[in-house]
């Protein structure tokens, strides 16, 4: 019977630790600050970010809503990275290789990684794709969305914030 307790005591502590470092981040609340290595080797900090406009978007080489999305992103990147927007790409593709020949071929042109390892840590569950996360210049979530965003949509939740 002790046995069972101490047993029983052990997976909820085990299940709280577990669930604490997948929270996914919550808006108003910080945005959680990771240093991300992007495909290609390059690393892109937290601190390289502070101060910056972020949109993270969770994508999958396989989703058709994703296909439809990314030309409006590049073309969001291209026409708000000078003011200060960084959009960070998070592929959930279970090969780097395949993410990053779909994004070659695509030509697009904003920094791509992988959501693995202290990246899935960090931004936690992704259910869905596309997912886009938006983070203000003070490192604040404010806005979350899941599915694509026609282009005028993304302009009137990021262009307020640069």
């Amino acid at each position: 019977m002790i046995n069972s307790l101490r047993l029983a005591l052990l997976l909820i502590l085990y299940m709280t630790l577990l669930t604490s470092t997948h929270a996914d981040p919550l808006l108003n609340q910080p945005a959680p600050k990771v240093d991300t290595e992007l495909i290609g080797g390059k690393l892109l900090t937290a601190k390289e970010l502070e101060g910056k406009v972020v949109l993270v978007v969770f994508w999958a080489t396989w989703c058709p809503a994703c296909a439809k999305e990314l030309p409006q992103l590049q073309r969001l990147y291209d026409a708000a990275h000078d003011k200060g927007l960084e959009i960070l790409a998070l592929s959930v593709d279970p090969k780097a290789e395949d993410a990053a020949i779909f994004w070659k071929e695509k030509g697009y042109t904003f920094p791509l990684g992988m959501r693995a390892g202290i990246v899935r840590q960090a931004w936690g569950t992704v259910r869905y794709t596309p997912q886009l996360i938006l983070v203000d210049r003070e490192g604040i979530v404010r806005m979350k969305f899941v599915g694509a965003m026609k282009y005028e949509q993304l302009e009137a939740e990021v262009m307020p914030l640069l």
